[in-house]
């Protein structure tokens, strides 16, 4: 489960700090606006497409996480990239 905070919003956020701070200002300003550009198309993907989760497309899947919200695409695939 921790692992999963890597590529998520707070994984971005360390990463962003850790440029800012130790690297390149630009750079990591670059990075923030790039990383919140790719949540915003992200966010509108998920709204066109409208895709269930699995657990609720099928009910002989069980749910063992607290995720909501639609399956497609990936938050984390797109903080990750």
């Amino acid at each position: 489960m921790a692992t999963s905070y890597i590529a998520s919003f707070v994984g971005a956020i360390a990463l962003f700090l850790a440029l800012f701070f130790l690297f390149n200002k630009k750079f990591a300003s670059i990075y923030a606006f790039g990383y919140g550009v790719a949540i915003c198309i992200n966010s509108i993907i998920k709204i066109l497409v409208n895709r269930p989760r699995p657990y609720i497309a099928n009910s002989e899947i069980i749910n063992k996480l607290s995720a909501t919200g639609q399956s497609f695409p990936s938050g984390h695939m797109v903080s990750g990239v």
